[in-house]
């Protein structure tokens, strides 16, 4: 094991603490997980500290590599044989007769390659939470968010400093955790939005929801949840849930199951992990943000965005050229 801290091997039977002082989580044949190994899980899901993340982040970003490094694994495999055919006649030709010794020459740098790119373990969901669980007992994870923590006014806002930034729009989000998710990232300043939840969290939210929507009768509203069926809903139990938009508009961003695929990386995110609806927040945050900017402008759902991204726009509109990389935010 290399440890993080001073970046000398550790052996495993020499115990979990190196002579550093730094103390090892995980035993690698035991559960089968590194320090290295996840400690770039954490900066790939913070984007290298920048931003706050969920586990359902922290998860999803494990599978995306994991899958990702299945293909480079089928392509290494692909060139190794050719380069152990190619090698395997070279030595014949040089060496004729020598069959047994190709063959073991072949067997040796096979066998080489494949250990310099072993396949890593993929997780199911619960047994990486517990993974997450095991570290978060010796090491913090500054920037993971694992449960709702401004239900309060956090202590250095002063209350005119909350609004200062003004609001244009509002944000629910189906999940708690989700408000402290923009919150914290800052992109309910940067939108100028106030963000809640379904529940009406935070409730100290609630009188200034209250007094927007009777200032403004344009007030633009948007929803953001978990992937949904086209079939079902998701405004109409909103409004049940939160009565002051009942007479209100209130535009649907997503997610929308039949979506899913054209979100970058979610591909490689399995449904049945999450009994089939995906979390909005699998979707990498950067990626996630660059989709929100189109859909509050346009005021159109990610359904929409992305089928003008794609090339379905029929307005001339140059709005959308910057998602020709959109792809490379996964």
């Amino acid at each position: 094991m290399k440890c993080p801290k001073c970046s000398k091997q550790h052996r495993v039977k020499d115990g979990l603490v190196c002579d550093c002082g730094y103390r090892f989580v995980f035993n690698p044949k035991e559960d089968l997980m590194t320090a290295g190994r996840f400690l770039t899980l954490i900066r790939a899901a913070g984007k290298n500290d920048t931003y706050y993340f969920t586990q359902n982040q922290l998860y999803a970003t494990h599978r995306r590599r994991s899958r990702r490094g299945r293909v480079g694994r089928i392509v290494m495999n692909l060139v190794l044989l050719i380069l152990l055919g190619v090698l395997g006649v070279a030595i014949y030709m040089a060496v004729p007769g020598t069959t047994i010794l190709v063959i073991l020459v072949m067997l040796f740098v096979a066998g080489g390659v494949r250990l310099l790119f072993a396949k890593q373990h993929e997780f199911n969901r619960e047994d990486f939470v517990q993974l997450v669980n095991k570290w978060r007992k010796v090491h913090k994870i500054d920037k993971l968010l694992v449960k709702p923590r401004l239900q309060t006014p956090p202590p250095e806002w002063q209350e005119p400093d909350i609004y200062d930034y003004g609001v244009d729009r509002v944000l629910i989000v189906e999940r708690d955790l989700l408000v402290d998710w923009f919150v914290l990232n800052g992109i309910h300043a940067r939108d100028k939005m106030l963000v809640l939840s379904a529940s009406g969290y935070p409730d100290y939210l609630i009188p200034r929801l209250e007094k927007l929507l009777e200032e403004s009768e344009n007030l633009r509203i948007f929803y953001l949840h978990d992937a949904a069926s086209r079939e079902f809903d998701p405004v109409e139990r909103l409004k049940k849930r939160l009565p002051l938009l009942k007479d209100r508009q209130v535009v649907d961003l997503g997610l929308a199951q039949e979506d899913v695929g054209l979100l970058p990386g979610l591909s490689n995110v399995y449904a049945d992990q999450w009994n089939g609806k995906i979390p909005v927040d699998t979707v990498a945050f950067p990626a996630l943000i660059f989709l929100m900017t189109a859909a509050l402008d346009h005021q159109l759902s990610f359904a929409q965005v992305l089928e003008q991204a794609r090339g379905g726009q029929s307005d001339g509109s140059d709005d959308f050229d910057d998602f020709d990389d959109f792809d490379d935010f996964g």
